[in-house]
């Protein structure tokens, strides 16, 4: 890889892979296996692998479930083929390289893409919080509106409520007073009868008989 082997990030063998039920197309007795990028042993600390930024490059397109667009697959290295020139200037390293650049290109697209729905999508965004924020200051408003008009009421009711206490306590004293009145005509009135019907003997009637009698 020469000056660019710094930006190989890892290789991922078999021991990053899980296993599953089925078996290659190739190769009936090998069992297909998928790469794991949630695996915590991968070097994926500070970046996020997935179909927007990574590519596969492997020599079997069976075993690998990769989404569209995201895989090449030149052919393996034999040494035992003396014509293999797949890492030189050959005609499939240059069908590789058209390959590559035609990977780069979708993903470059679907990256540029991807930046575009996320400028309107955040555009979008913003114009929601901007609006969220007005109609909660007008929420806001109108809360304060409500909270003095209820103060009002209160005061309103309360100084109603005094005033029917007040005026409830001037019925009681009324009615006490009323009461008083009532009581007092009621011990009066048996001495005033106990006087009309008190006789006084006179010592000047004439008593007169009937001679008839």
């Amino acid at each position: 890889m020469g000056n660019m082997k710094s930006q190989l990030l890892f290789c991922w063998d078999q021991s990053h892979c899980s296993t599953t039920r089925f078996y290659t197309i190739e190769n009936n007795a090998k069992l297909l296996m998928y790469n794991d990028k949630d695996d915590p042993n991968l070097p994926l600390e500070k970046r996020e692998c997935n179909e927007s930024n990574s590519l596969l490059v492997d020599h079997s397109p069976y075993k690998w479930l990769n989404p569209v667009h995201t895989a090449i697959f030149p052919t393996s290295y034999d040494f035992r083929n003396k014509n293999d020139n797949s890492l030189g200037h050959g005609e499939e390293n240059e069908k590789l390289k058209k390959e590559l650049k035609k990977k780069v290109n979708t993903l470059e697209q679907d990256l540029l893409l991807c930046k575009e729905e996320n400028e309107k999508f955040k555009e979008e965004l913003r114009e929601k919080v901007n609006t969220l924020e007005q109609e909660l200051l007008l929420c806001k408003e109108e809360n304060g509106k409500l909270k003095e008009k209820l103060k009002k009421k209160v005061n309103t009711l309360e100084q109603e409520l005094l005033l029917c206490k007040e005026e409830n306590e001037k019925f009681k004293e009324e009615l006490k007073k009323k009461d008083q009145q009532e009581r007092d005509k009621e011990e009066v009135q048996p001495q005033t009868n106990k006087a009309v019907h008190h006789h006084v003997p006179n010592k000047d009637v004439e008593m007169v008989f009937n001679e008839d009698a």
